[in-house]
Order: C-alpha cells, then sequence, then structure tokens
C-alpha cells in the first residue's frame, strides 16, 4: 500500500514543483533583464542601478575587497570597462538584450547565458551563474570573452595581484 502511494505521490509531487519552477525561471531571466534595463535609456542612472545590488552576497564581498584596493588617481584593468556590455559605450537606441532558453533553476542556482547586442553591429555572449538569496536572484559569477574563467577569478587574481595599464 505504501508502495502505491509513493508511486501516485511522485507525479504529483512533480506536477506541483512545476508551477514554482516556471516561477522561478521568469524571475532568474526578469533579474537578468533588470541588469540590461539601463543600457537602453538615453541617461541611465548608474547610482540606481548600483543601488538594486545585484551581485550575490560572496560576489559583492569580493567587488567591495577589490574596490579597496584601487588606486586613486589609475585605471585598473578591471575598472577600464563595462563588465556587463564588456564595452566602455553602446548605443542605447539598438541595445537588445536577448536571454537564452535555459533550464529551470535547481536546489538555488541557475546557468544562463544571454546574448548582449551593445549596437554597431556588436554582440557579446556571457553566461551568468545565478543564485538565490533572501532578497532575489543575485549574479553570482558570469563568464565572457573578458572573463573566460569567471569573474570571480579575475577579481581574486585582481585582488593578489593589482595592476594598472
Amino acid at each position: 500500500m505504501i508502495r502505491k502511494f509513493a508511486l501516485l505521490a511522485l507525479p504529483l509531487a512533480a506536477a506541483c514543483s512545476a508551477p514554482a519552477q516556471a516561477d522561478d525561471t521568469k524571475a532568474v531571466d526578469a533579474a537578468i533583464a533588470n541588469l540590461y534595463a539601463p543600457y537602453g535609456a538615453q541617461a541611465p542612472d548608474w547610482d540606481a542601478v548600483r543601488a538594486q545590488q545585484n551581485y550575490s552576497a560572496a560576489t559583492a564581498a569580493l567587488i567591495g575587497e577589490w574596490e579597496k584596493g584601487l588606486p586613486p588617481d589609475e585605471v585598473t584593468d578591471l575598472a577600464d570597462f563595462d563588465w556587463l556590455c564588456e564595452c566602455q559605450d553602446w548605443d542605447s537606441s539598438k541595445f537588445k538584450l536577448t536571454v537564452l532558453p535555459h533550464a529551470a533553476p535547481k536546489d538555488g542556482k541557475a546557468e544562463v547565458t544571454a546574448k548582449v547586442d551593445i549596437g554597431w553591429d556588436e554582440a557579446r555572449e556571457q553566461r551568468f551563474v545565478m543564485v538565490k538569496e533572501a532578497d532575489g536572484w543575485k549574479v553570482d559569477d558570469m563568464v565572457s570573452q573578458s572573463f573566460p574563467q569567471g569573474l570571480k577569478v579575475a577579481l581574486r587574481e585582481a585582488i593578489a595581484n593589482p595592476r594598472t595599464e
């Protein structure tokens, strides 16, 4: 009898978790879209963007440690470009983000690839590792042309070996 109940309960449990997974997938996609929303604006409010705290606690701690070591009068390798667009400039009228189809989040973690078109026929692909924290989905790491081993590795290297151009 218990075995029959278990066999019936499994499909029911899967059906009940499907809406939650769909909601998490939508929330992850919305978090990534939110990262890039300012790029389509003529005059992005970067202070408001930074106030959103889009990075996980672990990544934010690394960013804070990296920022403490920044020289006040020199530009360092990691501070020379915008991490999300991998650029110094973009065409806000042609900026486009495409979040590619991806697996549903599992155990509070999701991997998502996004195509970022900055205008001028220039596009980049970025893979995000997103984690669910108390206040929503956050960027825990990102892999891209600028960060082939990930943002966290780049930050750790920059902290250990600060260098300027």
